[in-house]
């Protein structure tokens, strides 16, 4: 997985789901406008078949990136 995402789009996800998956203050946090954020989560969408909007595979993402890290991938 780790290597679909680029490190930003990982730090966007992972302040997306610690600000409980809520746009703006994702946005203001990451300097990105709403939109933006839409669309990366669009072509992280494209990418891995996981939405990133859905709470599940949000978790899903952030858990294989994770666990790939920790594995040393």
């Amino acid at each position: 997985m780790k290597e679909l995402l680029t490190e930003r789009e990982i730090y966007i996800l992972r302040t997306y789901a610690n600000l409980n998956m809520r746009l703006k203050p994702t946005a203001d946090t990451v300097h990105y406008n709403p939109r933006t954020i839409f669309g990366i989560f669009a072509n992280i969408y494209a990418r891995t078949g996981l939405n990133p909007r859905e709470f599940w595979d949000l978790v899903n993402i952030i858990q294989t990136v994770a666990k790939e890290e920790l594995d040393g991938r």
